[in-house]
Parts: C-alpha cells; structure tokens; sequence
C-alpha cells in the first residue's frame, strides 16, 4: 500500500475484509468512511494514555511486534521494499 489515505485503506479493507465481517481500528481519520462503503466499523479511541493501544488492539499490537520479530531474525536486518513486494 503506497500511503495510509482513506482511498488507499478503504480499497483494501473492502477488497480483504469479507462481507460479513467488521473492522475494528484506532482511530486513524482514513478509516471513518468504512461505515458508508458497508464495512461495520468500530474505531477505539485510544486518548493520550501510553498503555492504551495494547489493551485497546492487544492482537493488532502481537501480530505487529511477531512480524518485526521475524523480520529481524529472518533477513537479519536487511529487508527492503524490494523484499515486500512481489
């Protein structure tokens, strides 16, 4: 995905996330026409409490981490855009 604007996430969310499916997301402003495109749409407000993301997308902030985790141990450090696109 070349940026996180609204056109770029929701053609993704709409072409990945099925139709029976909701989305739940921080509170990013790109994600708040999801509802108009027919995406049931839950945003979290997250405020400025630090610990807030992880308890409020504890899953998003594990899968998140695993990846760097696995980016780092795999390729070592050396991954570029290159390598994430095919």
């Amino acid at each position: 995905m070349p940026d996180g604007s609204a056109a770029n996430l929701e053609g993704f969310i709409v072409a990945a996330v099925g139709h029976t499916s909701g989305v739940r997301t921080d509170a990013w402003h790109s994600y708040f026409r999801l509802g108009a495109r027919g995406k049931r749409h839950e945003a979290v407000f997250t405020g400025k409490d630090a610990g807030a993301p992880d308890r409020a997308l504890p899953r998003m902030h594990r899968v998140a981490a695993l990846l760097k985790r696995c980016l780092l141990g795999a390729h070592q450090g050396a991954v570029k855009h290159a390598h994430l696109y095919h």
